[in-house]
């Protein structure tokens, strides 16, 4: 390929700039027709600067912040219980879109299943015992999630639908409560009305962790997202969802990150497991109480805390993490 032959020129270099859970890159081209340098800031599509030969042809300012604080993020204006009575009552009307996540997943879970190059999807199909949707809720969300989630992370072409930012985020926060709901026989209102809240919690840990951590976010936002998400197709209230919080943060936070790849998918297959038992012991009143480790007096602090372990509390993890696969790459 055209960039693999650039590379062996030695034609491309790169640098970190600095270990941050925000985003930053900035790419520079030079050719015998000129240079130009792009700046991306924040979030994966905030162009900041774009230079052209020296020209200056767009600067965007960055947000104010008074004081050294920034602006709070507007989902941590909410409580636990609020956004579960939000994904209860909210008109159904309103949270159709939804739908077109389970449409973009799903065909990429198929292209999971089918494409010869995938292990992981195959295999969990069989342990399925064949098939998609069987009686067995775990097997069957293991399979729809990380069937997806192996396609995607091998480059099969299919895209994701996204949450925070990141197509496995918004795999593990949606096709698990799928399967459920096609075994159970509930409604699609009902499927959309979790995914709501299944969301909500992953970007309420996410408005944390930043977007860039060294912990696994997929696993551990998008999962409690997940796991609270199936308390609510139990029947399960927002005190059955706090214990769930807590059965999960005393379980995978701290899972890292070292990069979108096949790892993935293994965490994938953990991210599901915890979110299931997880609920099932919190439905039956068993989790681990507030006086422990990291969990906090409330289900605000304790997705908080989760959070904090990501960014700051990772920062030293993910330089090690750089450390190790640039020396692999030398």
């Amino acid at each position: 390929m055209a960039a693999e032959q650039l590379v062996k020129d030695g034609k491309i270099a790169v640098k970190m700039s600095e270990i941050t859970s925000r985003i930053f890159i900035e790419a520079c081209v030079k050719t015998t027709g000129g240079e130009a340098m792009v700046q991306i800031r924040d979030a994966h599509t905030n162009i900041v600067r774009i230079e052209a030969n020296g020209e200056v042809i767009l600067e965007k300012e960055e947000a104010s912040v008074e004081d050294g604080h920034e602006e709070r993020p507007l989902i941590h204006n909410y409580t636990l219980k609020q956004i579960y009575e939000y994904a209860k009552e909210v008109p159904a009307e309103e949270i159709e879109f939804i739908k077109a996540a389970y449409e973009m997943n799903y065909a990429l879970f198929e292209e999971g299943i089918q494409n010869p190059r995938t292990t992981y999807a195959r295999y969990l199909l069989e342990k399925n015992g064949g098939k998609i949707i069987s009686d067995d809720e775990l097997k069957t969300a293991s399979l729809l999630c990380n069937a997806a989630i192996e396609a995607r992370v091998i480059g099969l072409d299919r895209p994701a639908m996204s949450i925070t930012g990141s197509g496995a985020h918004g795999i593990i926060a949606t096709m698990p409560l799928y399967g459920v709901c096609k075994i159970r026989g509930l409604s699609d209102e009902t499927l959309y009305r979790a995914t709501a809240l299944s969301y909500l919690i992953c970007m309420y840990i996410k408005e944390y962790s930043g977007k860039l951590s060294a912990f696994c976010g997929c696993g551990i936002a998008a999962g409690t997202g997940m796991a609270c998400a199936l308390v609510f197709l139990h029947g399960g209230d927002e005190h059955a969802m706090a214990r769930t919080i807590n059965n999960m943060s005393s379980s995978i936070t701290g899972m890292i990150c070292h990069g979108g790849n096949k790892g993935c998918t293994m965490k994938g297959v953990v991210a599901v497991n915890a979110a299931f038992q997880s609920a099932d012991f919190a439905m039956h009143e068993i989790f681990i109480d507030d006086i422990h480790g990291i969990n906090g007096f409330t289900p605000e602090d304790t997705m908080r805390h989760m959070g904090e372990i990501a960014s700051p509390g990772m920062i030293g993890t993910e330089k090690t993490i750089v450390d190790i696969l640039q020396e692999k790459s030398e």
